[in-house]
C-alpha cells in the first residue's frame, strides 16, 4: 500500500491512505503524515491543512493498544473525496 502511494508521490499525486477496518500504523517519516480524527470534519481539516507539507497521508480515527489505526467509515472516505476535489484522487 505504502509502496504504491510513493509511486504516485512520483508522479506529482498527493495521497490519502487509510483503511475501513485496522492496519498496523507505519513508522513516521518525512513524507508520511498520520491523521488521527474522530469526524469528517475533523479529518477533512488535518487534510487541507498538511496537504502542501506532506504528500503521504494516513487517516484514521485512532490506535489501539496493538498500535493499529482504526478505519474510517465509508462515509468519512466519501466526505473527503468530494471535498478534497483532486486532493484525494479516485
Amino acid at each position: 500500500m505504502y509502496a504504491i502511494g510513493e509511486e504516485a508521490i512520483k508522479r506529482g499525486w498527493r495521497v490519502l491512505h487509510t483503511t475501513t477496518t485496522q492496519i498496523f500504523a507505519p513508522a513516521q517519516d518525512h513524507l508520511l503524515k498520520l491523521l488521527i480524527g474522530t469526524t469528517p470534519e475533523r479529518h477533512l481539516s488535518k487534510i487541507k491543512s498538511n496537504l502542501a507539507s506532506f504528500p503521504l497521508m494516513l487517516a484514521g480515527t485512532g490506535l489501539d493498544q496493538e498500535n493499529k489505526l482504526k478505519g474510517l467509515n465509508k462515509d468519512s472516505i466519501g466526505t473527503a473525496q468530494s471535498e478534497c476535489g483532486g486532493c484525494v484522487p479516485d
